[in-house]
Order: C-alpha cells, then sequence, then structure tokens
C-alpha cells in the first residue's frame, strides 16, 4: 500500500501532471487493459477498472474514487512454514497477512521479516490495525479493543476469500493462457481476439 504509480500516455487522454490518491492494484492492470481497448472485462479475473483514476474522471464523479478507495484489497506472501497450498522451493507455504479496507485501515494478521529469512513468523492475534492516512509509517498500532467489529468482518471476509480462491494447481498463468502476455506465439499465447 501506498507504492507510487506512474501512467504516461499523453496521447491517450491521461491529463500530464495529473495525481491522484486513489488506491489500484496490480491486480487492476488486465481490467483496466481490456477497458481502455474497449473490450469487456471477464467477472472471473481479479482487479476492476481502474481508468478513471488515470483519465482524471473521478473529479466529476465522486463515487467512483469512493468505490476504489473503499474496497477490501487482500496481501499475499510466501515463506510460511503454514498456510495455504505449497510452493516449490525456496518460497515455502502461502497465506493471507494482510487487507486494507474502508480508504485508511490496513490489519495485519502475520509479520516476518523478509522473504525467505529463517525467523519464523508471528501470527497476530487480534490483528495489528493502522490507520495509514494517519500513521503512513504504520508505526503506532491502534487499539484493537476499540475496532472489535471491524476486525470480526475482516476475518469473515478473510475466510471468505480464501473459500472463492481456485487452488488449481499450478498457481500460475500457465494454467490458463488467455491472460499471458503475448510477445510470440511460440508461448501457446493468442496475438489476436479470440
Amino acid at each position: 500500500v501506498r507504492m507510487p504509480g506512474i501512467v504516461r500516455w499523453p496521447n491517450g487522454g491521461v491529463p500530464p501532471g495529473t495525481v491522484t490518491m486513489d488506491m489500484v492494484s496490480t491486480l487492476d492492470v488486465v481490467p483496466t487493459i481490456l477497458s481502455v481497448l474497449g473490450r469487456d472485462v471477464p467477472n472471473d479475473i481479479d482487479g476492476v477498472d481502474v481508468s478513471s483514476a488515470f483519465f482524471g474522471d473521478n473529479d466529476d464523479r465522486p463515487e467512483k474514487s469512493e468505490r476504489l478507495n473503499n474496497r477490501t484489497i487482500f496481501f499475499w506472501r510466501d515463506g510460511f512454514s503454514a498456510g495455504q497450498l505449497p510452493l516449490p522451493a525456496p518460497f515455502g507455504r502461502f497465506d493471507v497477512v494482510a487487507m486494507k479496507m474502508f480508504g485508511r485501515y490496513k490489519l495485519w494478521f502475520s509479520t516476518k521479516s523478509s522473504h525467505y529469512n529463517d525467523d519464523a513468523e508471528i501470527y497476530q492475534n487480534p490483528p495489528l490495525i493502522f490507520d495509514v492516512i494517519d500513521d503512513p509509517a504504520e508505526a503506532t498500532p491502534l487499539d484493537p479493543t476499540q475496532y472489535k467489529e471491524m476486525i470480526e468482518s475482516a476475518k469473515a471476509q478473510v475466510s471468505e476469500h480464501k473459500a472463492s480462491v481456485d487452488w488449481t494447481y499450478p498457481l500460475c498463468l500457465a494454467r490458463d493462457s488467455q491472460y499471458l502476455p503475448c510477445a510470440e506465439g511460440r508461448f501457446d499465447c493468442r496475438t489476436t481476439s479470440a
């Protein structure tokens, strides 16, 4: 959360100097590109069309900005000793470690120093809660007793999210070539529309 992104497309309608605080995710790249190209965005992929953040449409339509910023985003991480489906070495198992909700709160369910270090993950119960607007460095956790309802909602959303994941192995683009970025036909990707 809060990593800057840069979009440059002066001839495509992105106004130079446009700045937005809208929350976007790398999951939004495919739906956004499909939308900009005038294609339908399939319902079975993660992410949403965030082109309105780039084209400045949210200034005129604040409900779009609110929808982008108030959605829940889950953060997955590998390198855990327990969790969902195991990945090949050195990745270990992976699980939801954090989520952002209501546009300003980030909840950490587990913490670990960095990928592939030998230190064990620490499961946080209750989760660590940060207001990323007032505390962008996530230096001071909020008092969880003041956020019991939000914590229960977050736990339910994580369970629902995990249950919705297609755990077909392998968990990679090799499973569905329709989403592969295409440069060469020899990689079994489509270079023309279906």
